[in-house]
Formats: structure tokens, C-alpha cells, sequence
């Protein structure tokens, strides 16, 4: 369903949620834990409820 909308879709552990947005041409990934949980999402950690903006 997610293909045939054309929605962009980040994979990520289960309670991680990933927003990207694009500022002059910079990409920038908002990677929220809503869990209490340790997560990794591309070989980083997050704390139990941690976010971090990552810049590609």
C-alpha cells in the first residue's frame, strides 16, 4: 500500500519513529525512541525515549 500511495518510507525497530526533511538540499533525519528500550538505527544508540537529528 505504502508503494502504490508513492510514500517514502524509513525502516526502523519497532516504537523508533523517523521523520526527514530536506533543507537546501541537506538531508536531516529527526530519529525519536518512543520506547523505554534501548534502539539502534544505523549503528547508533538510543537511549530509552532519547531523539537526535542526524544530518546525510
Amino acid at each position: 500500500m505504502i508503494n502504490e500511495a508513492n510514500i517514502e518510507y524509513i525502516e526502523s525497530e519497532n516504537g523508533v519513529e523517523i521523520v526527514k526533511r530536506v533543507v537546501n538540499d541537506e538531508e536531516y533525519y529527526f530519529v525519536m525512541n518512543h520506547t523505554q528500550e534501548v534502539k539502534v538505527f544505523e549503528g547508533i544508540i538510543f537511549k530509552a525515549y532519547e531523539s537526535k537529528i542526524l544530518k546525510k
